[in-house]
């Protein structure tokens, strides 16, 4: 057992759901307590005093955080972190003006990482994203989801999802698993056939695997009527769904909540007012990825669109290739200089909320007895400070289940 004793404050908001609206701006903030750990869980919240004498009467190691603010792990909710090679050259392409869909068609984009992915085992793909995932969790991060898609077949999906139930099982980090097979049409199908290919080929196969199941239903990539598709064979397997959404383009694919339990789609780029109303109606969670938009130089989503309309919003990094960033502090930073957060609403969006969208939020995203001791330790005197000293190295620790990783 532990006791994290005499923090500068604690970040002690409770939700039982996402928040939404003018509820995603609260925050409760605790002077003067310590947290009590006990077996991985916080066993309790406690004045000072009571930690001292509880120190005394239990022997309990002592981890001193004068000075410190601790929050709640942050929960990343969208990465494509587990992959092999890079794609440099995409990003110069997109310097001279490129668009996503120009670099795709001439075979790069995401299928250059299929070509450089396919064929390595899930050691070798876990091997090269080490790094990345270490600096995941040094930016703070205590859980993360992880999607498959740059295998496009079914040996490379599967070691993929191998590589990260190995990651899982290191038990530095949480890990929630998605399918995203339907990433983007490989070279030899068109688009009906690769759908009919991973509903009746891949899909059985990594079924017992994935925690989700993900389509990319955009421009350039996957219809409405595949998604749907796709999407009735999860349902049919019990695979909870979450969507890659109006990124490129709205092609309506939001309509798709009318029909299935869509737990959060992500992106959102180019999503209208009438898109909005749908997922405020069937109780979608917003997943916005600023650091993408910071890496294509494209428009930022604006959070306002949805908070002001009672969606709940989540924050996740995208780290992937085409923007190999994995740092949720600077996710916080851009959606409160460019989307248009208080500081509050994407702390909120970085625990609570990306929590609930992984369907984890009564084991994580909140620091409150009976859950998991995953939190991290800053040097601020105000959460506040969080969104702009992003990068002056103000994270001192991170602790999951009790343990500290760095």
């Amino acid at each position: 057992m532990k006791v994290f004793y005499n923090p500068k404050f604690i970040v002690t908001t409770r939700a039982r759901g996402p928040l939404r609206g003018k509820e995603q701006d609260q925050m409760e903030i605790s002077y003067e307590q310590s947290i009590i750990e006990e077996h991985g869980n916080i066993q309790s919240i406690v004045p000072n005093s009571v930690a001292e004498s509880y120190i005394r009467e239990n022997n309990a190691e002592i981890v001193d955080c004068s000075g410190l603010g601790i929050l709640p792990g942050f929960v990343d909710p969208h990465t494509h972190i587990l992959y092999y090679g890079e794609r440099t050259e995409e990003f110069y392409q997109r310097i001279r003006g490129e668009s996503y869909l120009d670099i795709l068609k001439k075979g790069n984009g995401i299928l250059k990482t299929v070509r450089d992915t396919r064929g390595k085992t899930s050691e070798q793909i876990l091997e090269a994203s080490m790094s990345r995932i270490k600096q995941e969790i040094r930016s703070g991060v205590t859980c993360i989801e992880i999607k498959s898609g740059y295998g496009l077949d079914l040996d490379t999906e599967k070691a993929i999802l191998n590589a990260a139930h190995k990651l899982k099982s290191m038990n530095i980090v949480d890990v929630v698993t998605t399918f995203l097979g339907m990433h983007s049409i490989p070279p030899g199908f068109y688009g009906d056939q690769y759908t009919d290919f991973v509903i009746e080929k891949v899909l059985p196969e990594i079924s017992g695997m994935a925690d989700f199941g993900d389509c990319f239903c955009d421009e350039g990539a996957f219809s409405t009527e595949q998604t749907n598709r796709f999407f009735d064979e999860c349902d049919k397997l019990g695979i909870k769904i979450r969507v890659h959404s109006d990124e490129i383009s709205n092609i309506g694919c939001l309509k798709l909540s009318d029909k299935h339990k869509i737990i959060s789609s992500d992106h959102l780029l180019k999503t209208d007012i009438n898109g909005i109303e749908t997922m405020k109606r069937n109780s979608v969670i917003a997943t916005l990825l600023p650091i993408t938009a910071f890496s294509l130089n494209e428009k930022f989503a604006n959070a306002r669109n949805f908070i002001d309309r009672d969606v709940p919003v989540a924050l996740g990094t995208d780290c992937s290739p085409l923007s190999p960033i994995p740092n949720m502090l600077f996710a916080i930073h851009l959606a409160v200089k460019n989307c248009g957060m208080t500081c509050n609403e994407a702390i909120n969006a970085a625990t609570i909320n990306s929590a609930s969208s992984l369907g984890l939020l009564d084991r994580m995203g909140t620091i409150e007895p009976g859950k998991k001791a995953n939190f991290s330790m800053f040097d601020i005197h105000d959460p506040s400070e969080l969104p702009y000293r992003w990068g002056d190295g103000i994270l001192r620790s991170v602790f999951r289940n009790g343990i500290e990783f760095c």
